[in-house]
């Protein structure tokens, strides 16, 4: 099972990275609306990422800066390039490689409830 989980985790994250190089430089910060441009929806993901494997260290971008605000908080001027966000997709695959390898398959869920009881 957790080869399983392995390959699609490494299938998510080619198919992102293969997304994000996808997008030109205009449209990558200003495709969107608000809360919904690429740049922001991208940086949103690998947030919740972090967040649902219990990451408790900041994105860390190439040049060494933290990225610790929320998606949606961020300014427009401080919105990832999207080579900030390709560092961070080799950077949360191989986290989320750990953290797969790591899990408990037949062990209670109780942080988060709302995905449903693991123990039927």
């Amino acid at each position: 099972m957790k080869a399983a989980f392995t390959w699609q985790y490494s299938h998510l994250w080619r198919t992102f990275d293969r997304i994000v190089r996808d997008f030109r430089d205009p449209a990558w910060t200003a495709g969107g609306f608000g809360l919904t441009t690429p740049a922001r929806l991208a940086y949103h993901i690998l947030e919740s990422t972090r967040y649902y494997i219990a990451d408790s260290e900041p994105l860390m971008f190439r040049n060494g800066n933290a990225m610790t605000a929320r998606s949606k908080d961020i300014g427009e001027s401080e919105l990832p390039t999207r080579e900030d966000i390709l560092f961070l997709i080799g950077s949360m695959a191989a986290k989320t490689g750990r953290w797969i390898e790591g899990l408990d398959l037949d062990a209670k869920n109780p942080d988060y409830p709302w995905a449903g009881d693991t123990k039927g």
